[in-house]
């Protein structure tokens, strides 16, 4: 009987064991090992495994510029609690990574560090986090919402934007956030590089009153967004600004803006610009009686410019490369402009080898874009 026992047990034991051979791989977590981080002290430069979830080991203090970068076989990473500041592009075009943990220990995340991840759609963000660069999420299609730590006290998010503490810095708008309308508030001092990239639900922006550039890149491909309200307060627009807003029609633009960037509004066939009213008066300023009829150059922006405003528009710069002028830069206007040494002159460059008055002329032709020296 005691014998019968032993081999029923013994049979059973071996299918067991059998059993447990036999498990699909894919069905146990696998776990990267050493030799898949390529180091150099405590900064890992390079992850070269092909596991889908991956921890950062203990020891990583920074992870390098594009350490996880392209890797296809990332679905989740966890940062643990020991990284201290994450690279440039370190897990952007990672086409299945879904999950992102910032640790408690980070503190800066550089630019684009996880841009470009078409799946992406969990970030948390730890309790150190205090300065993101331009773009980290830019990109991520699918990204509606993030996590941030109820006891990071660095950061402020609301409405789908990233705003430091006190919402004086606007990080990023989450790509996939579904609100049509933003009004900025008048606490806004600066607005990151890319902040508002590409997010497809976009339609009015209104910018706040403490907001003096609209930097490079910062809504460009905003495929929806009409409407655009400019403060009295803003001085420039970087390059690129509102690059292919497609059906950007409506800009409202004050006069005191200084500088705008040739390639500001490029790909915006539909724009058109009319002062923004002045609050000392109370009325528009500078605003044609009627839409203009449609021209050959429709669209570019200097054509604008010229329509909707009493002052001439700058189309390029005089740069002065010898004699006691050396380096100083002139602006050209879209006319025929006179070069003299006189203050009456629209450049008027102060060495002596120059005439006082009408040295020369440059005109620059909308038409073909080009500049004439007469």
């Amino acid at each position: 009987m005691n014998r019968k026992i032993a081999k029923s047990l013994g049979a059973l034991l071996l299918i067991t064991a059998v059993a447990v051979t036999q498990v699909p791989v894919s069905d146990v977590e696998a776990v990267a090992t050493a030799s898949d981080f390529e180091m150099d002290g405590t900064k890992l430069l390079k992850y070269s495994g092909t596991e889908e979830m991956v921890s950062i080991p203990d020891g990583v203090k920074t992870i390098g510029e594009e350490a996880f970068s392209g890797n296809d076989h990332l679905v989740r990473v966890d940062l643990g609690n020991q990284v201290e500041s994450v690279g440039y592009r370190a897990f952007a075009e990672c086409d299945n990574l879904r999950t992102i943990i910032v640790g408690d220990q980070v503190e800066e995340i550089a630019a684009a560090a996880f841009s470009n991840n078409k799946e992406l759609v969990n970030v948390t963000l730890g309790a150190g986090v205090k300065k993101l660069g331009s773009g980290v999420f830019a990109g991520d299609n699918h990204l509606e919402t993030l996590t941030l730590s109820e006891e990071n006290n660095h950061l402020h998010y609301s409405n789908g934007i990233l705003y430091d503490a006190d919402e004086t810095k606007v990080f990023a708008l989450m790509p996939a956030y579904e609100k049509g309308a933003y009004t900025l508030p008048s606490t806004v001092q600066e607005i990151m590089g890319y902040a508002f990239w590409g997010n497809p639900y976009l339609e009015k922006v209104t910018l706040g009153s403490g907001l003096s550039q609209v930097p490079a890149y910062a809504f460009s491909n905003c495929v929806n967004l009409r409407e655009v309200e400019i403060p009295m307060a803003v001085r420039g627009i970087g390059a690129k600004a509102f690059e292919d807003c497609v059906n950007l029609t409506a800009v409202s633009l004050p006069e005191t803006v200084l500088q705008i960037s040739d390639s500001a509004f490029d790909g915006c066939p539909k724009v058109e610009f009319s002062a923004a009213p002045d609050p000392g008066v109370g009325k528009t300023v500078g605003v044609a009686p009627s839409a203009p009829a449609p021209q050959p150059d429709t669209g570019k922006t200097v054509a604008v410019f010229q329509k909707s405003f009493s002052r001439e528009p700058v189309t390029g710069w005089l740069v002065c490369i010898e004699g006691a002028e050396k380096g100083k830069d002139y602006r050209i206007a879209a006319k025929n402009n006179s070069i003299g040494r006189s203050e009456t002159a629209d450049i008027s460059i102060k060495d002596q080898a120059v005439s006082r008055e009408n040295h020369a002329r440059l005109s620059y032709d909308g038409k073909h874009n080009k500049f004439y020296l007469i």
